[in-house]
This record gives structure tokens, sequence and C-alpha cells, in this order.
């Protein structure tokens, strides 16, 4: 039994498949037990890959004792568990950075929704003609040559209506401040 670990690491390091997957079998528990400390996509395999390193690592050869050799293995996947611990946590706060930079402000969203409402109080203060001459010349940016067309009245007719709007909203907007 003393020299059993070494012999399959012997042969794992010389290339037997089948000493290599009884490693990974016999250290399993051990691997599972920090996958679960994780909890995250690929840790499982992140951990058998530094295993298969550990067992084809020359200083294994070198470790006299099977309980040395066994601490030495256990303490490597532990000292790997922790850096992939680490980089998950750099991650995970990196990922909350991101996420706070794209969530607008309740403030900004308060401020919005109140410009909103205050522009539709603005706007049913105004006649129809002049709401919709508004609406299109100022927020959707068309021109009033379309509107007048649109509407089969004078440009002349759509400039005035529009000034006449923009009097009204600025009378509006200057009584609520």
């Amino acid at each position: 039994m003393e020299n059993k670990l070494r012999d399959l690491i012997q042969k794992a390091q010389e290339g037997n498949k089948d000493a290599l997957l009884m490693l990974i079998e016999q250290f399993m528990p051990l691997i599972n037990k920090y996958k679960r400390k994780l909890n995250c996509d690929g840790s499982e395999t992140d951990l058998l890959i530094k295993f298969i390193e550990i067992a084809k690592s020359e200083k294994t050869v070198s470790i006299t004792t099977e309980k040395q050799l066994i601490k030495y293995i256990e303490t490597c996947i532990k000292n790997e568990y922790i850096r992939l611990s680490k980089n998950q946590n750099k991650m995970q706060k990196s990922e909350l950075l991101i996420l706070d930079d794209d969530m607008p402000d309740k403030r900004d969203v308060y401020d919005e929704i109140n410009i909103k409402t205050t522009i539709r109080q603005a706007l049913n203060q105004l006649t129809s003609l002049q709401r919709e001459i508004i609406i299109r010349s100022v927020i959707n940016n068309e021109k009033e040559k379309d509107i007048a067309s649109d509407l089969n009245i004078s440009q002349q007719a759509v400039s005035k209506a529009k000034n006449k709007a923009l009097e009204k909203m600025k009378k509006f907007f200057n009584g609520r401040l």
C-alpha cells in the first residue's frame, strides 16, 4: 500500500491512461469539494487540469512517503481553488461595476419622468393644430414646408401657429418655475 500512489503517479507520468484515471478517481472527492465551493461553470475542469499537471509534475516523483505525497497534492489543489476563487471574485466585482454603470440613477429616472409629464401638460395647453405642429416640427424634426403640405395650409400659417404655441409653452414653463 505504501508505494501504490507513487506507482500510479509514475505510471501516469509514463503515459498510462488507466493509472491517471485511477488517480483522478482517488482524488475526485477532493476535487468535487472545491468545485462545490467555487460553484461556477468550468471549475471542475480547471481543478482536474491542475490535478493532471500535478500528477505529471517531476516534483511529485521526489516526494518519498505516500502521506507527504497526498498532503502535497491536497495543498496544490487547495491553492488552485484559492486562485480560481480570487479570479471568480474579481470577475463578479467587475460585472457588478459594469451593471452599476448601466443602471440609471433613481434621481435621473425621476427627473426624466417629471420632464416628460411637464412637457405633456404644456402640450395639453395648446390647440390640436398647435400641438400637432409642435410635435412634428420640434420633436420629430419635420420641416415646416412638409407639415404645411400635409395639413393643406400655408407655410406661413404653420410658422405662425408654431410661434404662438412656443409662446404659450414658454408662459406655461415660466409659471411652473
